[in-house]
């Protein structure tokens, strides 16, 4: 007569399943937490492109968004009489860096009154941002005289 139970190889098949089960898992999940933050970053960016255009025409002044040169972060300045005044500055998550894209500027500035792109900047901005974790990657445009901002 056989006893109530599971046998030993039994507990152990079962075990086996559920850790490849939740590894499966944990990197799955992983790669949803690093192309979440790529696209947070480049929802912001975009976001703040928009902030710049506005503020020109808000505060009649030229406003510039620059990247910075080690590629974690950006910084929006407004101008000010003769100097520039840092109105923001984003510093990237750990593992996203922010590049521009082939040969297009690394900054980009809107003209008072009417918030349009300046004629040595409109070679059309482009940043893309990426994880070192990942190969997933966003793209974030600032296009035309207008600098309509595009995400892809």
């Amino acid at each position: 007569m056989r006893a109530k139970g599971f046998s030993l190889l039994e507990l152990l098949v079962v075990l086996l399943i559920l850790g490849l089960l939740g590894a499966l898992g944990f990197i799955t999940l992983r790669e949803s937490i690093n192309r979440g933050q790529v696209r947070e970053v480049a929802t912001r960016l975009a976001a703040d492109l928009a902030q710049a255009r506005s503020s020109a025409q808000r505060y009649a002044r030229p406003s510039r968004l620059e990247l910075t040169p080690d590629g974690k972060g950006y910084t929006l300045i407004l101008r000010q009489g003769a100097a520039d005044q840092v109105v923001q500055t984003y510093t990237t998550p750990p593992g996203i860096t922010l590049e521009a894209v082939g040969s297009t500027p690394t900054q980009i500035t809107y003209d008072a009154p009417l918030g349009e792109v300046t004629t040595n900047s409109a070679a059309a901005f482009a940043a893309e941002v990426k994880s070192n974790r990942t190969t997933y990657s966003r793209v974030v445009r600032a296009i035309g005289v207008t600098g309509k901002v595009v995400m892809r």
